[in-house]
């Protein structure tokens, strides 16, 4: 800050660069709000979907394509 001229520092004051900072914010908070309430909404009617149904072991003596075996 001090490296700017007294005119410069004049009109940016680091009071008022905080304020702006904070009202920026808030606006994007706020309209982002819908959005992730909607999303919220939305993945309550998403199907829910099974990773795997086997297992697989693994030999720790073996490698390559053999070392994944289906149990």
């Amino acid at each position: 800050m001090h490296v700017l001229t007294v005119a410069v520092q004049n009109v940016v004051r680091p009071a008022d660069l905080g304020a702006a900072t904070s009202d920026a914010l808030h606006n994007v908070f706020v309209g982002v709000l819908p959005v992730a309430a909607l999303a919220f909404l939305l993945i309550w009617f998403l199907e829910e979907v099974p990773l795997r149904s086997t297992r697989v072991e693994v030999d720790p003596g073996e490698s390559g394509d053999e070392q994944l075996r289906v149990a």
